[in-house]
């Protein structure tokens, strides 16, 4: 009775020394202090991303209306979607944090 009792508070010990570690970082602390401030996008900023989204998608469909895409509107296409590439990556990557 008493090594099932010794082995069951061992056990119990090892689970808990185990689950108290962080495994995920290694037990490093994050360098924002709230966790979610990088990479993260403002109102503003994501109201900017869908109007320009909006956008591209309003003149995707009125390119392709009538049947045939010509170089000039591939062009314009491709150069909308690059700007909106960078204006997330540039969104993204700038010093804004989002309010609460």
């Amino acid at each position: 009775m008493k090594k099932l009792i010794i082995l069951g508070i061992a056990f119990t010990l090892f689970i808990a020394s185990a689950s108290a570690q962080n495994v995920r970082d290694g037990g490093k602390r994050d360098k924002t202090p709230n966790g979610f401030n990088s990479h993260q996008l403002t109102r503003g900023e994501k109201f900017k991303l869908n109007k320009n989204d909006a956008r591209y998608k309003r003149t995707q469909h009125r390119v392709r209306h009538d049947g045939r895409v010509t170089h000039g509107e591939k062009r314009k296409l491709n150069k909308m979607r690059k700007h909106d590439r960078h204006e997330t990556y540039r969104f993204k990557h700038n010093r804004h944090t989002r309010k609460f």
